[in-house]
C-alpha cells in the first residue's frame, strides 16, 4: 500500500485499476467512444482513464460499470484480485 504522499494515479494499485478496466472494456468488446458515450463524457476522458492521466472518483466508478454494463461489485472485485497481486 502506498504511503500518503505517493500519487495514486503511479502506484501499482492504480495500475490495476486501469489495467481491469480496460480488460473489461474490451471483454466486452466495447470501444472507448462507446464507454464514454454511455458515461455522457468526450471519448479522451476514457482514454486519460486508461493511460493513468485521470483518476475515477466513486460516482464516476458507478457510471462507468453502468456504460460498461457491468454490476460496480463484481467488477470492483475484478480490480480487488488485480490489487491484491500487488507487491506491499
Amino acid at each position: 500500500m502506498g504511503n500518503f504522499s505517493e500519487k495514486s494515479l503511479f502506484s501499482a494499485e492504480g495500475e490495476a485499476v486501469r489495467l481491469a478496466l480496460r480488460e473489461e472494456r474490451k471483454r466486452r468488446g466495447l470501444t472507448q467512444a462507446a464507454v464514454a458515450s454511455g458515461c455522457g463524457w468526450p471519448q479522451s476522458v476514457i482514454a486519460k482513464i486508461e493511460q493513468g492521466e485521470r483518476r475515477l472518483d466513486l460516482v464516476e466508478f458507478l457510471w462507468l460499470a453502468r456504460a460498461l454494463d457491468a454490476k460496480p461489485e463484481v467488477l470492483f472485485g475484478a480490480i480487488m484480485r488485480r490489487v491484491r497481486k500487488c507487491p506491499a
